[in-house]
Formats: structure tokens, C-alpha cells, sequence
């Protein structure tokens, strides 16, 4: 697998809904660019085999660090105790789509 990329952009951190809209398109594209969407858009099951098992376990953990990279301090406690990196996207879309779209 090739080298994460996170990007240049950690200035445009998440703050909150003033900038939720142009940081969910700009992490959505450096997720897709590490080939690591998915583990975001949806809820992926663990696969049983130990092999698959730790592909996995590596996957959604550098999703989740790009998702975490991307968010300033204060957000880190919407996020800390969820099992995965749809369930850490799931929070901060709950916390900010529906706002920023009204």
C-alpha cells in the first residue's frame, strides 16, 4: 500500500458548522485519494479471517486518523469512543449537515 496521504490542508481544520460544508468535501477527496472512502461512507462488517481481520483493522485506522487530523481539539470528544470511521463521520454529519443545510 502506498504511503498515506494526508494532505497540506490541516489549517482548514474542522471548527464547526462555519466550515463543515468545504471540510466534508476536502476530507471526502483526500479519503478517496488514499482509496479509504468507504471506510467512511458506510459501515463496513469485520471480516472473521485473521488476515482480512488486520487489513481491515489498518484500513479503517488511517481513516480514522485523517478524519481526527482534520478536526480541531475541541471536536476530538464527539468523537473519541466510537468503534469506527463511520461511526466517527456518522457524529460530526449528525453534529453539522442538517444545521448547516437549514
Amino acid at each position: 500500500m502506498s504511503k498515506l496521504q494526508t494532505g497540506l490542508w490541516y489549517e482548514d481544520r474542522l471548527e464547526g458548522l462555519s466550515n463543515y460544508s468545504p471540510w466534508k468535501e476536502r476530507s471526502k477527496v483526500v479519503l478517496q485519494g488514499n482509496r479509504l472512502w468507504e471506510f467512511a461512507e458506510k459501515e463496513i462488517k469485520k471480516p472473521t479471517d485473521l488476515k482480512e481481520l488486520e487489513i481491515y483493522e489498518d484500513l479503517d485506522a488511517r481513516t480514522r486518523l485523517i478524519i481526527l487530523d482534520g478536526v480541531k481539539d475541541a471536536l476530538i470528544p464527539h468523537l473519541s469512543g466510537k468503534n469506527n470511521a463511520h461511526e466517527m463521520w456518522m457524529a460530526l454529519q449528525n453534529l453539522f449537515q442538517n444545521k448547516n443545510e437549514n
